[in-house]
């Protein structure tokens, strides 16, 4: 059942249009109009339940995040970018093992 669990989990928080990505987005956006790797898989975390990641899972986050560079919410321009970015990085934070276990 881990397995459906993860795959169930990813599928949901990998949907930019869902409601609860949707909630994590606007909580982010309202916080900071950018974001560097870091600060975003540390916002992102805590937004997901304020897991406890260990150092080898936050180190592969914050490489997958950083592959893109800065993340920012500009105002008047589309942020569909940036809310597809956030809904992949939940996507991988719900995939992982302290999430799972938590």
């Amino acid at each position: 059942t881990l397995m459906e669990r993860v795959n169930s989990a990813a599928q949901m928080m990998g949907d930019p249009s869902q409601p609860g990505v949707q909630t994590i987005i606007r909580r982010l956006r309202s916080e900071s109009a950018g974001y560097s790797p870091a600060e975003l898989v540390d916002a992102c975390v805590n937004l997901c339940g304020g897991l406890e990641v260990a150092g080898p899972t936050r180190d592969e986050l914050i490489s997958f995040v950083s592959e893109q560079g800065d993340l920012h919410f500009e105002p008047g321009i589309s942020s569909g970018c940036a809310e597809y970015r956030v809904a992949e990085l939940l996507q991988l934070i719900v995939s992982t093992r302290e999430y799972q276990m938590a």
